[in-house]
């Protein structure tokens, strides 16, 4: 995938909580590691593997039975979330 930094992050699953370190983002600073549930955990996880975030909004929409536009929009939410943190999410 194209410039993203998914080999600096490193998903940490404790007591069925996930936390996201910054490993390796030398031009960050510092930064506590962001707790997220296991449904973000999976959002991320999907991230690292090429999927697009249109595939994971109607995934989740799927699973979670609820509309594409709540979906998308929760999806979009936490991408955002990741990139405060530093990720670097691909854009479609």
């Amino acid at each position: 995938m194209k410039n993203t930094n998914y080999e600096a992050f490193y998903l940490c699953k404790a007591a069925n909580m996930f936390s996201l370190y910054n490993i390796g983002c030398p031009h960050m600073p510092y930064m506590e590691p962001l707790k997220i549930n296991a449904t973000g955990a999976m959002i991320y996880e999907k991230l690292r593997d090429g999927y697009s975030i249109s595939e994971i909004s109607d995934y989740i929409s799927q699973k979670y039975e609820i509309g594409i536009n709540e979906s998308s929009n929760d999806v979009n939410a936490f991408v955002d979330k990741l990139r405060t943190f530093g990720v670097a999410v691909a854009h479609e």
